[in-house]
C-alpha cells in the first residue's frame, strides 16, 4: 500500500542564510512521499533564487509567493496550494528528525479519527543549552475534545511547536485554517490560535518521541517579539483579537460557551494587570471598547475587587469566586 501524501509547509522570510541546512533536514527525512512548499513572504535576500534552483532540481518542491505579511497568511497559502491528505510545517531555521513523519503517521493509524498527532520537541539555544518542550498535561496517546483546546487556550507555555504536529488538512480547513495577522508582537499566536480551534472539537494524540529542533537564537521571530510587548500585552492581546470574538460567536453551544466565560475572565484579569499594576492607562479605553462590544462582560463583583483592593488581593479574591463559577473549567 502507496503512503498518505503529506505536504510540508514552509513560510520563508530573509531566510538565506538556513536554507542549506533546511534542504539538508528535508534530503534526510524517511518518509517517501512528501511535496515540500515554499512560501516566500517578501524576502529582500537572495531566498528566493536559492529555492527556485533547488526546486529545478527537485520535483516535489514548489515556490510560491505571499504578498500579505505574516507566517499565518504564508501558512493558509500553502495550505491551499498543497495536495496532501496531512499538513506537516517547517520553520526555515529549525529542523525535523528524519524519522518525523514515519512516527506522527503511526497516531492516525492508532487513532483514525484525530485530527492532529503531536511529538516531542528540543530547545537548542545559541549558547549550547537544548532542553525539552514541557507539553505539560496533555496525554501521551489519546487527549479527548476539549481537553487540548482548553489546555493550549489557558498555558501557552504548554503549547507544542508547530514544527513537531503532523495535521489531517481537511481539519484545518473545517476551522477555516489560521488567523491572520493578528498578533502584533505574538508571533507564535497564530500557531496556538489553529492548535485551540482545532483541539476545542478533535482528538488529539501525543506520541511521546522527539520529532523535531527548535534553534532559538537572536534573529528567531520569538526572540524579536520579546522585544515588542510585555508578557502581560502578548497574553492580553491573544484574548483581544482572537479568543474573545471566536468564542463569543460560538457561545450558544458548549464547550465553546465554557471557553469564552473563561477568555472573558483571563482577559479581565490581565486587563486589570496592565491598568493597576503596570500603570498602563491607554488599556482603560480597551477595556471599554470590549465591554461595550459585549466581548467582556460587566461584572459588578469582580469590578469591585480591582476598584477597592490592590491588584495581587484583588485577583486573589477574583480567582477565588470563579473558581466556584459554574463555567470554571
Amino acid at each position: 500500500m502507496s503512503e498518505s501524501l503529506i505536504s510540508i509547509i514552509i513560510p520563508v522570510l530573509n531566510g538565506s542564510k538556513f536554507l542549506v541546512r533546511c534542504f539538508d533536514t528535508l534530503e534526510k527525512q524517511l518518509y517517501s512521499n512528501l511535496e515540500v512548499i515554499f512560501i516566500d513572504n517578501g524576502s529582500e535576500d537572495d531566498s528566493k533564487e536559492i529555492i527556485k534552483n533547488q526546486c529545478s532540481i527537485k520535483k516535489n518542491y514548489y515556490l510560491i509567493e505571499c504578498n500579505i505579511p505574516g507566517p499565518g497568511a504564508a501558512r493558509n497559502i500553502g495550505i491551499k496550494f498543497s495536495k496532501g491528505e496531512y499538513i506537516s510545517f517547517l520553520d526555515v531555521d529549525d529542523e525535523l528528525k528524519p524519522d518525523k513523519h514515519h512516527i506522527l503517521i503511526e497516531g492516525f493509524k492508532s487513532y483514525p479519527k484525530a485530527a492532529m498527532v503531536v511529538g516531542n520537541t528540543s530547545k537548542i539555544y545559541s549558547d549550547g543549552r537544548e532542553v525539552m518542550l514541557n507539553l505539560g498535561p496533555l496525554n501521551v496517546g489519546l487527549n479527548e475534545p476539549p481537553k487540548a483546546g482548553f489546555l493550549w487556550l489557558q498555558q501557552f507555555q504548554h503549547h507544542p511547536h508547530i514544527n513537531s504536529m503532523l495535521i489531517k488538512k481537511q481539519s484545518i480547513l473545517h476551522v477555516n485554517g489560521i488567523p491572520e495577522n493578528m498578533f502584533m508582537g505574538f508571533v507564535n499566536g497564530e500557531d496556538i490560535a489553529l492548535s485551540v480551534k482545532i483541539g476545542m472539537e478533535n482528538e488529539i494524540i501525543l506520541i511521546d518521541k522527539l520529532v523535531c529542533i527548535y534553534h532559538r537564537h537572536n534573529e528567531s521571530a520569538v526572540t524579536k517579539a520579546n522585544q515588542v510587548l510585555s508578557v502581560t500585552e502578548r497574553f492580553f492581546q491573544f484574548h483581544e483579537k482572537f479568543a474573545l470574538p471566536y468564542f463569543y460567536e460560538k457561545k450558544h453551544m458548549e464547550p465553546f460557551k465554557r471557553a469564552y466565560y473563561l477568555c472573558d475572565n483571563i482577559a479581565y484579569k490581565m486587563l486589570m494587570k496592565l491598568i493597576k499594576d503596570e500603570k498602563r492607562s491607554s488599556y482603560i479605553k480597551i477595556l471599554k471598547d470590549l465591554q461595550s462590544n459585549l466581548f467582556i462582560s460587566r461584572s459588578f463583583l469582580r469590578k469591585l475587587f480591582f476598584s477597592i483592593f490592590p491588584y495581587n488581593i484583588a485577583n486573589y479574591l477574583h480567582q477565588k469566586f470563579y473558581r466556584y463559577s459554574k463555567y470554571h473549567f
